[in-house]
């Protein structure tokens, strides 16, 4: 699995509180002047429509990257190709299956419910679609939070990652889509990478960070639980980004289901990178 993202998937319930997700999703596509394909079902809550929910071409306005009058001309000048998948009515799983059986994508980004985490994705007639996706890296996040990316201005806010590594599996790989996130989109801005590790700094295992002038690394080493672990560390070092290494064989979601990883993206009050690592040594 490579880290570059050019393709970014984004189911949506536009539900309240999904606003942070789409942003993300946006605001990653266009710094990689990739793709996003928008998925929506027609069974949307409380009455809503695709209609009452802004655009990207609102977003793009407002964060300045496309003029107030700027519409799909403008938006295909910044690069960025923008699709919308809508399921009719209870097709919503067989829509998602048919799209990434055929396309898969290099991010998926997906709003999660704070304290019930993953409950909606794990619904059958989400869950399975989606989970075939094994390679594909996923940014959940919070709905309660606005994340690293600010909805109005369209700013990256990312300036502290936070890294839970151990030996199984191969962190390295979370380690480079942490590099590549901060690379793309935080260009000179100081990051600091703090690798946290539930454990002795004896038993820690070694990853490799490049130098840049602008980046700190910290390694920050405490015994105990790794869920408490990683969640203290988050106030600790007021993190705005978790990247975390998960084992993605047998299907992303049921790796996800009772582990650490779906603990921290249950209870974080920030966005979570999930990194599947389907090989040993990278």
């Amino acid at each position: 699995m490579s880290c570059e993202i050019k393709d970014v998937f984004h189911p949506s319930d536009f539900t309240k509180g999904s606003e942070a997700a789409f942003c993300h999703a946006l605001r990653i596509a266009v710094a990689v002047r990739g793709r996003l394909k928008i998925f929506h079902s027609d069974e949307l809550e409380d009455g809503t429509r695709w209609e009452d929910f802004p655009s990207a071409t609102h977003y793009l306005r407002n964060w300045g990257m496309i003029s107030r009058k700027g519409g799909h001309d403008a938006v295909a000048e910044l690069g960025v190709y923008i699709k919308k998948i809508q399921a009719d009515g209870n097709d919503a799983a067989t829509q998602i299956r048919n799209y990434l059986d055929g396309h898969q994508p290099d991010l998926i980004v997906m709003a999660t419910h704070q304290r019930k985490g993953l409950a909606r994705w794990m619904h059958r007639t989400v869950a399975e679609p989606v989970a075939r996706a094994t390679e594909a890296m996923s940014l959940f996040v919070p709905r309660s939070t606005r994340g690293f990316i600010s909805p109005t201005s369209g700013m990256q806010l990312l300036s502290s990652i936070l890294i839970p590594i151990d030996a199984h599996p191969n962190p390295q790989r979370a380690v480079d889509a942490a590099v590549a996130l901060a690379r793309l989109l935080c260009e000179s801005e100081p990051v600091v990478f703090t690798l946290l590790f539930a454990g002795t700094k004896d038993d820690m295992p070694q990853v490799s960070i490049p130098q840049d002038e602008n980046w700190q690394i910290v390694e920050h080493c405490v015994e105990g639980e790794p869920g408490e672990v990683i969640l203290d560390a988050v106030e600790e070092f007021d993190t705005d980004l978790i990247v975390m290494a998960t084992h993605g064989k047998k299907g992303f979601l049921d790796a996800l289901r009772g582990s650490t990883t779906e603990r921290v993206i249950r209870s974080a009050p920030c966005p979570v990178l999930a990194v599947p690592v389907t090989g040993g040594d990278l």
